[in-house]
């Protein structure tokens, strides 16, 4: 099986679309959108657990779910109550997912 050149080519494509679908699932936005009235309403019923922010979304972060708005959106004095972090580069799983990616494609 490993003798015909078709064979590996096959393989590795194979693999490389798998690579970049699981990278995809993992690393996807996978936050709801929310109005500004929704926010309000978690903030209201204490349902905020954390709040994220990342470049030009303003993530909240519950129990149950993740949501998300424009940071532009929101007024500070909102969350006077949360410590908001600041998100900074990518997560660790995105630069594990990049260095499997590239021992995998390389390593033919």
């Amino acid at each position: 099986m490993w003798n015909s050149r078709q064979n590996r080519i096959v393989l590795f494509v194979s693999a490389f679309i798998l690579i970049a679908l699981f990278t995809y699932a993992f690393t996807r936005d996978r936050a709801e959108i929310v109005s500004l009235q929704k926010v309000k309403s978690l903030i209201r019923e204490d349902q905020v657990r954390k709040v994220v922010a990342c470049s030009d979304y303003l993530y909240l972060k519950s129990s149950d779910d993740t949501f998300k708005i424009a940071l532009s959106q929101v007024d500070p004095q909102l969350l006077s109550g949360y410590a908001v972090t600041v998100a900074s580069g990518p997560s660790p799983l995105m630069l594990l997912s990049a260095l499997f990616a590239v021992f995998a494609l390389g390593g033919g």
